[in-house]
């Protein structure tokens, strides 16, 4: 059966974000038993300031919004008109993200059930290419007075649902209502087929937006689940919003467990390079910290960046940062802990001693008058917590991951923190060449220096960390034992 109440609303706001804008108007209309029972229309005060663009596309003026009423102030009224009823809006993810973050702001709970007349159409009209409200007031005949007016756009899809009640069979509109509604958070240029097309394992998933632009790179040990909640209509994210308003299509990979997940993931962000992936993109630089003993024989730091730091520079310096506000601050904090010169460490420029040793908080390293050995016996302790860890094995390792429901298998040869390649492309790689050179040639590669990954150091260190992973590593004495 048809829902008995559907609420049908729209909104117009300030603008698309979720995050800075408000509503500016609200329309809303409740049927009960197919019948219009209720009607609500006001503008908004949005207590923010009104593009000018916004107003020109409403056609709503200063003037207008100036004596409205606040959100608050019309609540309960909105509130009556959900109650008990589903939410139904064209896009309806927007609608309703904008009025539950109303009342969030109001520190009050709304939810509902919702329904997206342009899933609607989509699954009752799957031949035509366009579904917006334009497309359908004109195939449908639809009449609108004024169209971006909240109040008109929400009858237009009460004529709408009242069309479809008149035009199609009933079985039919009910089982592309229950369709809609079971993937009410499903953006609406995604078919529900492609989210019931991900698979429940390991991986990663890759959101796209128009014309194949790269918007979001995840990974999850369970995709499906993962994708969905991007969408869950009750605790969406700023950003998830933005996403859902984006996204025309999806992709996945899957992988045997969760190291495989952020070691794809890391490497995909860094190639696509997709909008809204920020912690994993390529760094432009990254600074390191490198000490280096004065004449005075005090133990000095310096602050450098570089492009493709290797292996052997990051390992033997005293630490590695994205930027070079992030190094500073861990200075502070060295010296703040360890009673080190401000001087000494780079943080300050100036001739005889530090501004500190002024103000009795230096012991005056800075001006010869701590005993170097002294000074460098805290300096090495303090830094001791801010290098890079050493490699803890002698050698490379295998680190194998099993998915226990479809039997899936990975295993990545490691070395150093860095993941050479799966073992599986090694054993390959045996096989198109002679044996002993390619034992040779592996070897060779391990040994070499190397560009040093910041994110895959970080994921193999967190690895290392859980016991229950270390029964999963095995240290290899020759590469005969790749194939085990």
């Amino acid at each position: 059966m048809l829902p008995r109440t559907l609420t049908f609303v729209d909104v117009e706001t300030t603008g698309a974000s979720l995050r800075n804008s408000r509503i500016i108007e609200i329309g809303i209309i409740r049927v009960e038993n197919d019948q219009v029972v209720d009607t609500f229309h006001s503008l908004l005060d949005p207590e923010t300031h009104i593009p000018p663009e916004i107003l020109e596309f409403t056609g709503i003026t200063q003037d207008e919004i100036k004596n409205a009423p606040t959100f608050s102030q019309i609540k309960d009224t909105v509130m009556e008109l959900f109650n008990d009823s589903v939410f139904v809006a064209h896009n309806v993810k927007f609608d309703y993200s904008f009025i539950k973050k109303e009342f969030v702001m109001l520190e009050e709970q709304f939810n509902a059930k919702t329904m997206c007349t342009v899933n609607l159409s989509r699954s009752l009209f799957p031949f035509y290419r366009k579904h917006n409200l334009d497309a359908l007031i004109e195939r449908h005949g639809i009449s609108c007075v004024r169209r971006h007016r909240a109040i008109d756009d929400a009858k237009v899809l009460v004529e709408f649902y009242q069309k479809m009640l008149d035009e199609i069979p009933s079985e039919v509109l009910i089982r592309a209502f229950d369709k809609v509604m079971k993937n009410a958070n499903i953006p609406t240029k995604i078919k529900s087929r492609v989210i019931e097309g991900l698979p429940d394992t390991p991986g990663i998933y890759v959101f796209y937006g128009k014309n194949g632009v790269p918007l979001y790179v995840g990974k999850s040990v369970n995709i499906k689940s993962r994708v969905k909640s991007h969408f869950a209509g009750s605790n969406i994210t700023s950003k998830d919003f933005k996403l859902s308003q984006q996204i025309e299509d999806i992709s996945f990979m899957k992988t045997a467990g969760e190291l495989g997940a952020l070691l794809k993931e890391a490497e995909l962000v860094k190639e696509l390079q997709p909008v809204y992936n920020s912690r994993l993109r390529n760094y432009q630089s990254l600074v390191l910290l490198k000490n280096v003993k004065n004449e005075e024989g005090y133990e000095t730091v310096e602050i450098f960046e570089t492009d493709n730091p290797t292996y052997n520079e990051v390992i033997n310096s005293l630490g590695i940062f994205k930027s070079r506000s992030q190094a500073k601050k861990s200075l502070e904090e060295v010296r703040d802990k360890h009673d080190l010169c401000t001087k000494l460490l780079g943080l300050e420029s100036t001739k005889g001693s530090c501004f500190l040793h002024k103000l009795e908080k230096c012991n005056g390293a800075c001006v010869g008058k701590e005993n170097p050995m002294k000074y460098n016996m805290r300096f090495y302790m303090a830094f001791s917590g801010t290098k890079l860890t050493q490699w803890p094995f002698e050698g490379p390792v295998v680190i194998s991951e099993v998915d226990e429901l479809n039997g899936k298998v990975e295993r990545f040869l490691v070395n150093n923190w860095r993941v050479l390649k799966t073992v599986d492309e090694a054993v390959e790689e045996l096989d198109d060449r002679e044996e002993n050179g390619m034992k040779a040639g592996i070897i060779a590669d391990m040994q070499e220096d190397f560009m040093f990954d910041l994110d895959n150091y970080k994921i193999i260190k967190n690895f290392f960390r859980k016991k229950e992973n270390l029964e999963n590593i095995k240290r290899i004495g020759s590469f005969s034992q790749l194939e085990w």
